[in-house]
This record gives structure tokens, sequence and C-alpha cells, in this order.
């Protein structure tokens, strides 16, 4: 259950990223031009500024997945990879 909601929180995390990145680089004008234009209140840095947050949140959750299937990725790489054999049982 853990790899189930951690993986659809990622997803709702990356989609809202998306969102944030559509907004700061399409719908905003560039650089010094977005002084002073606001959408749903917020202004420029602080799109920005959640855009950054949802990214931190985003690459912990990634960090703590890996972490999860750690054993399944040195699997892989020792098998596929480095083409062993025999892996010891820890």
């Amino acid at each position: 259950m853990v790899n189930f909601w951690l993986d659809v929180s990622l997803l709702v995390v990356l989609t809202a990223l998306g969102v944030t990145g559509v907004i700061v680089q399409f719908v905003f004008p560039p650089g010094v031009a977005a002084r002073g234009w606001k959408l749903f209140g917020m202004t420029y840095g602080q799109w920005c500024s959640i855009q950054f947050s949802l990214l931190s949140l985003l690459g912990t959750g990634v960090l703590v997945h890996v972490m999860l299937h750690w054993s399944w990725v040195c699997g892989v790489v020792a098998r596929r990879i480095l083409r062993v054999r025999d892996m010891p049982d820890d």
C-alpha cells in the first residue's frame, strides 16, 4: 500500500508541476514585464516558488521510491548489466 500511495502522490505532484510550469512559461510575460501581473491572486514570484517547492517534493518522492525498490535496482544491475549469475542472499 505504501508504494501505491507514493506513486499516486508522485503522479499528483508531477501533474501540478506541469500545470505550474505551463503557467510560469506561457501565461506570464517573460522577465520584468511580469511585474504587477497576478493569476489567482499570486504573482510571478509566488508561482515560481510553488514550482520550486513541487520540484523539491517530486525529487524527494522519487528518492524515497528508489529507496523502497533498492533491492530490485541492485538485482537488475547485477543480473542485466554486470551479468552476475549467482547472487548472495542478503
